[in-house]
Parts: structure tokens; C-alpha cells; sequence
């Protein structure tokens, strides 16, 4: 066989060297990036898509998006666009193997190793819906999993190939050029009706994935394409405890509603898919959709916590493996129409046959500086990587989001504004007063969206009314903002909206994110503290009325859990957690449940944020970092002296605001 013509050759920047894989829309390289130097897997569109006007456009601007997605499953995208007439996408390289891989050589998986995978994909594809994105090609060869680090480690879980994704309610399953786009093993029907996509059909391809974890084999294993379209389209698939000697029957129900023909029918998150694989792994029956169990939730749980931080664990550099060559093609229109044909025909003829772990303890960080610094820790080792000068910081007497990692930066709030910090340097940037024309005033929340950061300021006691204010990360610049509200507290990002709370008024507020133009508000009650969105829902911590408010834009609906003094809370790896100030405790509640685990972490925990694959909790009185690992609650103490206030995590750094 020949070799690659493009072996050895440079494109946007990257040397390739070697092919990874082949498909029929795309190949798969392995990459050489010069600076920073670091393999990665290159992604080459087939010409033929690439000639096409609209998909172009519209694939340079939805993986661009798509790169913006900050979740510790989702597979970061270095770079998208257009080089020399060529569609490409730069992504992590994952030295390791895929779901795909996995089934094929260790055959299906139990039940607790499926819903393990699971939950890590379905955080991913949750945090993709809630901007808008369809991925629209979950299958087991995009589910990635990077080499553990020991017997005990299994790896971690990356969702790959965004590069297909395409904005919720934008179309069908057919591209401009009338192609077909997806596996046939793992198609939603809507699919192959040309009819919209969004958050559902990549449910339906989950359940697909859970179905073959569990037997071995996808859930119509045809040898033609139009049998296995008229399985999507038109059969029940068959009970995974039949097809699968061995696995609870509780398993059943939730796949059925999972591959539900009807998107109506189905789980409406791939998070709540997740949480009735979990449930149903216990050989339980499967739960209920989340609003009605969180309502029959025990009370009294311990907790509080802040902000989402998502990001992707310190493990060897990963490599994206090669595509999967069973039915994983662009299909011409007229490929579909007569394979759906079939399927008519073929319909006729069946019609005539009728408990906590004790913290460990990491080595001595280095001497401490004295004044207001910015801590910035490696994930995996927990060392301090670096002391650097953090702006004025005021916290106001609550937790709030007091700094953020994201679009090139790290931006921490105070009274001085919102500070632009490099992430490589730790030198500040700029420091940009938000607020609008307000001379004085406290900065009191930043969260990080897609080409934007937003800020929340006001201040009570001076008469000044709330801001929000949204800020260009790449210019520094303020490009809007809009007054409301008393003394709003936090800010985030999410579910089609920013989202604000007023400690003054109890207001619960969403903002358009094109336009800034308030689109609801509703009273949560009391003096909330922090927003986070998450898992379906935007979920609303009141330290002094000690409640969890969930609520979702969808319904209208809220519920609230009793959680002694919660003070913020953080959404990720498929949980809630809050921090309890004066119990020293963090608690993962289950959001399909309103199950609650409580495990002891430092002394006055202040903040707690997601990311790098691990929750971490800054604990203000002992100088202590809390690292706990999701999967198995083990917690880590890292001390770095001081007074820990704000935490945030990012893919290649935990970044701490301390006061010494």
C-alpha cells in the first residue's frame, strides 16, 4: 500500500506523522504541534464535504463552539478551521483505548463498569445540550479512554468527535449535500426521517452504547444497513436480560425508554439516563424522572459548594484512536432514500407475518508570601506550581464565583473589578472596571461562556444598584451591560441563559446572552449566595435559610432541599456538591435521587469547585486544599498555608485566591 501523501507534510501549523484511522467522512492523524510542542490527533474532513459552501461554514462554526465546551469528558479541541481549502480539527492526543476496543477484547461489560462510562459520557453530552449542541455520533469508537495509572485506575473517559456537532433544532440528519451523517448501529430514528435533532437523539445513541456495554453487540446487528434502519425505525430491541444472560432486568425499562421511538418517550437528559443506569445497578427498580425525585428527597442534608470548573485529569497525553470502520460513513441522499424504500417493503412483508475515606496527606508546599495571592496547584500531584500577586478581593460575607478559569484566562473579582490574569505567566493582563458607570462597588461573581465573561457587581450598603456586565476575554473590552436587581451575588452559564441571584431580594434572574434582555424572574426566597447550572437544572445555594433550590427552565418548576448552612455549590462528573462551613464537610447529592453522601474535608471550607477531574474544596482556617476523587470519595489535603477564599479548576491547573 502506498503511503499517505500528507505523512510528513505541515498544515495550520501541525507536522503530521503517522495515519491513526480512516473513516468515510474523515482521517484521523497523529501530529506534531510546534508550539506548544505536543502530539495531537488532527482530524482531515473528506474533500467532498469540504466542498460543500454550507457545510463548511457551518463546520467551522459549530466546532468552534464546540471547542469552547469546558468539561472534564469532553475531549478538548485545540484547534478548528479551514487551511488551504482543507476542514480540520486538532484535538487531545489519548494514549489508550476506546469503548469500541474495550467490548472487543474484554467482551460486555458489567453492569457497574457501564454506568461508570456512562455517567462520564452523559456529563458531557449534558454540558453540550445546555449550549445549544447536538453531537448527533455517540457510539462506543467516540468514547475514549485514556490509560489508567495502576490496577486500581481504569482511566478516564473522554467523548470525542464534536466535529459533527450542530446546533440544537438546526435540521435533520441529512447535511446540505443531502448526506446522511452518523453510525447506522447507533441512529435515532429521527435520523433517518430528516426530522429535527436535539438533546434526545443523542439519548437514543446512548442507550444504544448501554445496550452493547451490556451484551457484546449493538442492538440490531444486521448484516444489511436497511435491516438495521428498519430496527431504529420500526422494532422494539430486544430485552438487554435476554440478549444477556446475567444482567438485572431492572436494566430493562431503562434502556427501552432510552431507545423510545417517540423523542417524547425518552429520557429528556442523557444525565437522567445515567441516573437510572445507576440506580438500576443496584438491582433497583429505575428511578423517575429528576424533578419528582428530588421533591421526595430526604431532608437535611448536610452541604454548600460553588461554581463548575470542568476540565480533563493530569494522565498521559491521550490519543484519539482510530475511527470505527463498521457502517461509520456520509450516506447520499439517495442511499437513504432507497434504503428507507426498503424498509417500506420490508414493513409490508412483516406486516403479512404477524462510607467516608480518611484524607490523605500531600508533602510541604513552598514558603509563603505575604499579601493576596493567586495559588496555581498541578491536579495530579498537588504541588504549587506557582505564587503570583491576586487583585483586591472581597468576598462580602458570602461564597459567590470569586474567580473563574476559561477562554484564555483566569479572572478573579474583588473590589477593584474583574482582573484578567495570564494562566501561563500568573502576570496580570488588565484590570477592567465593570459595573457601567458605577465609581465604587464590589465585584462579586465572574463565570466564563463561550466568547464571553460576565460579571455580576453592586453594592447595598452604598445604594448601588445590581450590574451585569459582559467583557470580550480577547479585548478585555466591555461589551455590555444592564442594571437590575440590589446586591446580586453570583452569576452563572448555561441552558440557553445567564443566569444571576439577588442576596437582597431572594430573585432568581436569566438573561438572554445575544441580547442581555431579562427572559424570567422568579423568587427562590431568602438570601441566596451562588448559581450553578447543571444536570438539567439551575441549582441556587442560600447559606442563610440553608436551602438547595433546584430549578428548571423547562417546567418552571423548584424544589428545595434542607442543607444546613449552604454557602454555594458546584455541578459535575454527574452530582451536586455542596460544602458545609462549619461541619468541615462536603456532600454529593445524586440529582436523579436527591441521594446525599457526606465525607469530611479541611476546617471552614469557603468554596468548592469541579474540574481536572477531581472536586476541590479551598478551606479558608487551616490553609488546606480538599482534592476528592468522584469516582470513589477518597479526599486529599493539600496545604498551602494561608487563607484559601476561591477555587477554580481548569484542564491543566487548580487556581486558588489566597489571603495571607
Amino acid at each position: 500500500m502506498a503511503q499517505d501523501p500528507r505523512i510528513g507534510t505541515e498544515l495550520a501549523g501541525f507536522r503530521i506523522l503517522s495515519v491513526l484511522g480512516r473513516g468515510g467522512m474523515s482521517v484521523v492523524y497523529l501530529a506534531e504541534q510546534a508550539f506548544p510542542q505536543r502530539k495531537v490527533a488532527l482530524k482531515l474532513v473528506a474533500p467532498e464535504l469540504a466542498e460543500d459552501e454550507r457545510f463548511r461554514e457551518r463546520f467551522i462554526r459549530e466546532s468552534n463552539i464546540a471547542a469552547s465546551l469546558d468539561h472534564p469528558n469532553v475531549l478538548p479541541i485545540y484547534a478548528a478551521g479551514e487551511a488551504d481549502g482543507v476542514l480540520f480539527i486538532a484535538m487531545r492526543h489519548v494514549d489508550g483505548t476506546d469503548l469500541r476496543g474495550l467490548i472487543r477484547s474484554a467482551g460486555r461489560l458489567s453492569v457497574e463498569r457501564t454506568s461508570e462510562i456512562v455517567s462520564e459520557v452523559a456529563g458531557a453530552l449534558d454540558q453540550a445540550h445546555d449550549q445549544g449542541l447536538v453531537h448527533r455520533d455517540v457510539k462506543p469508537a467516540n468514547v475514549l479512554i485514556a490509560s489508567g495509572r495502576g490496577p486500581e485506575d481504569r482511566g478516564h473517559v473522554y467523548l470525542s468527535d464534536f466535529g459533527l456537532t450542530k446546533r440544537t433544532l438546526s435540521g435533520s440528519g441529512l447535511t446540505g449535500t443531502g448526506q446522511f451523517v452518523g453510525s447506522i448501529e447507533y441512529a435515532a430514528p429521527e435520523q433517518f426521517q430528516g426530522r429535527p435533532l436535539d438533546a434526545r437523539t443523542d439519548t437514543y445513541s446512548l442507550g444504544c452504547v448501554v445496550f452493547e456495554c451490556l451484551t457484546g453487540n449493538p442492538p440490531f446487528p444486521r448484516e444489511q444497513e436497511a435491516a438495521v434502519m428498519y430496527g431504529h425505525l420500526m422494532e422494539t430491541p430486544p430485552a438487554v436480560s435476554e440478549a444477556a444472560p446475567g444482567v438485572p432486568p431492572a436494566l430493562d425499562p431503562v434502556v427501552a425508554k432510552a431507545m423510545a421511538k417517540d423523542p417524547d418517550d425518552r429520557y429528556q437528559r442523557a444525565g437522567a439516563l445515567a441516573g437510572a443506569l445507576r440506580q438500576a445497578a443496584t438491582d433497583r427498580a429505575p428511578a423517575a424522572e429528576p424533578a419528582a425525585r428530588l421533591g421526595r428527597a430526604t431532608k437535611d442534608v448536610a452541604g454548600r459548594g460553588r461554581g463548575t470548573g470542568p476540565a480533563a485529569p493530569g494522565r498521559p497525553s491521550p490519543v484519539e484512536p482510530a475511527p470505527s470502520r463498521l457502517r461509520e460513513r456520509a450516506f447520499p441522499l439517495s442511499v437513504v432514500a432507497v434504503a428507507l424504500i426498503v424498509v417500506v417493503a420490508l414493513v409490508a412483508w412483516f406486516a403479512t407475518r404477524s462510607g467516608t475515606p480518611a484524607p490523605a496527606r500531600s508533602t510541604s508546599p513552598p514558603p509563603i508570601r505575604a499579601g493576596r495571592l493567586l495559588v496555581q496547584l498541578d491536579p495530579s500531584s498537588g504541588q504549587v506550581v506557582r505564587r503570583s500577586a491576586a487583585p483586591p478581593f472581597t468576598r462580602g460575607g458570602f461564597s459567590g464565583n470569586a474567580v473563574a478559569s476559561g477562554q484564555g484566562g483566569i479572572w478573579v473579582v474583588g473590589s477593584g473589578g474583574l482582573t484578567h490574569i495570564d494562566p501561563s505567566t500568573g502576570q496580570t493582563k488588565a484590570t477592567i472596571r465593570v459595573g457601567g458607570s458605577l465609581s465604587s462597588g464590589f465585584t462579586n461573581g465572574v463565570a466564563v461562556g463561550p466568547r464571553s465573561v460576565w460579571a455580576v457587581s453592586g453594592d447595598p450598603a452604598g445604594g448601588l444598584p445590581g450590574v451585569l456586565t459582559e467583557v470580550n476575554p480577547a479585548t478585555d473590552e466591555v461589551l455590555r451591560t444592564v442594571r437590575f436587581g440590589t446586591y446580586p451575588t453570583a452569576v452563572a452559564v448555561g441552558l440557553s441563559g445567564v443566569w444571576t441571584v439577588d442576596a437582597t431580594n431572594g430573585d432568581l434572574s436569566q438573561f438572554a446572552p445575544d441580547t442581555m434582555r431579562i427572559l424570567k424572574r422568579v423568587n427562590v426566597g431568602g438570601s441566596p449566595a451562588d448559581v450553578v447550572v447543571g444536570e438539567g437544572a439551575v441549582w441556587v445555594s442560600d447559606p442563610v435559610g440553608g436551602t438547595l433550590t433546584r430549578y428548571d427552565p423547562r417546567t418552571g418548576a423548584s424544589t428545595s432541599l434542607n442543607v444546613a448552612g449552604a454557602d454555594g455549590v458546584a455541578v459535575g462528573f454527574g452530582s451536586v456538591w455542596v460544602i458545609d462551613s462549619t461541619a468541615g464537610t462536603l456532600t454529593q447529592i445524586d440529582p436523579s435521587t436527591g441521594s446525599a453522601d457526606t465525607r469530611r474535608v479541611g476546617n471552614s471550607p469557603n468554596d468548592v469547585a469541579v474540574g481536572a477531574g477531581f472536586v476541590w474544596v479551598a478551606n479558608s482556617r487551616d490553609g488546606t486544599v480538599s482534592k476528592t476523587d468522584p469516582r470513589n470519595g477518597t479526599v486529599t489535603e493539600i496545604r498551602i498555608g494561608g487563607d484559601p477564599r476561591s477555587i477554580a479548576a481548569d484542564d491543566e491547573a487548580v487556581w486558588v485566591v489566597d489571603q495571607v
